[in-house]
């Protein structure tokens, strides 16, 4: 974990020149980024999650 907040912390200051009007380490924007990156994963991952518990098991495994 402190790994992942070092390297986005590189990167931000390394993009820094593309920022308009915030600095590269905001708090704000690591947390919206952070909230925005993991409900799109969770939604990603929710549709096939869905679609394998619609699934007979059973009929999956004889298929196999």
């Amino acid at each position: 974990m402190v790994a992942l907040s070092v390297g986005a912390r590189l990167v931000a200051e390394s993009l820094e020149s593309l920022l308009f009007q915030i600095s590269a380490t905001d708090p704000d924007t690591f947390g919206a980024v952070a909230l925005l990156l993991t409900s799109i994963s969770l939604a990603g991952s929710l549709v096939p999650a869905l679609l394998a518990m619609r699934t007979d098991q059973m009929l999956a495994l004889r298929a196999e």
